[in-house]
């Protein structure tokens, strides 16, 4: 990306899983991430980099933003040489809740986030899959809170479906749970699974977890994905 966002949301709803947005991996490149007018924008372990553009990586106007992820993932807002960073995120109105493990400006100082937006870091559950081809391993990585109660659901990928705990991502009568545990210290459960091979490409899935720790149950970020 190389000056306008390269994702631009406008009166949409949008979910990002695992993109690297921004600089390039030859460390050259940069420019805003994400640009968004009256959305509703969820990010899973995102890897955002505005490098010298001298702007926010996020940008956005009346919107609702959600980020989680794992220490992994970090958003970094763009700075010229020598200068202090941009903010990660610049919200005008609407809300933003950031997850405390996604570092924010790691690399340059600077403000992690700026504007008018009701902003809050809490732990913002999520999830997110590497792998997905016939007869190989998918590893689903759940992140939240250590110490929480983590219920990993795998199924088959619905509208978002709008309850009292969030909004659920799966068809309710076609999935089943794949895990339950405690998370670690981490703030992170993977959960390793085995592709068969008559699964045809494009097959559609989904995955969503549900979090309990001292209150109702929280549905994490959900993260759909096919079969190549």
């Amino acid at each position: 990306n190389f000056g306008s966002p390269a994702v631009q949301v406008d009166n949409s709803r949008v979910l990002l899983t695992r993109c690297l947005l921004g600089v390039t991996s030859l460390g050259i490149g940069g420019g805003q991430c994400i640009g968004g007018q009256n959305a509703t924008i969820d990010v899973v372990e995102p890897r955002f980099d505005a490098a010298y553009a001298g702007i926010p990586a996020i940008a956005l106007n009346q919107c609702t933003l959600r980020l989680a992820g794992s220490s992994n993932s970090y958003v970094q807002g763009g700075a010229p040489f020598g200068g202090p960073a941009s903010p990660a995120v610049q919200a005008n109105g609407g809300t933003v809740r950031i997850d405390p493990a996604v570092a924010l400006n790691p690399f340059v100082a600077g403000t992690p986030v700026g504007g008018s937006a009701a902003v809050t870091f809490a732990s913002t559950p999520g999830s997110f899959v590497v792998g997905n081809n016939p007869n190989g391993v998918l590893t689903i990585t759940y992140t939240a809170a250590p110490g929480a109660s983590l219920y990993g659901l795998l199924g088959v990928p619905a509208a978002p479906l709008p309850t009292p705990f969030g909004d659920a991502l799966l068809d309710p009568n076609l999935f089943v749970v794949v895990t339950a545990t405690t998370v670690g210290g981490s703030g992170r459960h993977d959960v390793a699974l085995p592709i068969p091979g008559g699964i045809p490409p494009g097959a559609a899935f989904a995955t969503q977890g549900v979090v309990v720790q001292g209150g109702p149950p929280q549905l994490g970020i959900g993260c759909q994905f096919v079969v190549h």
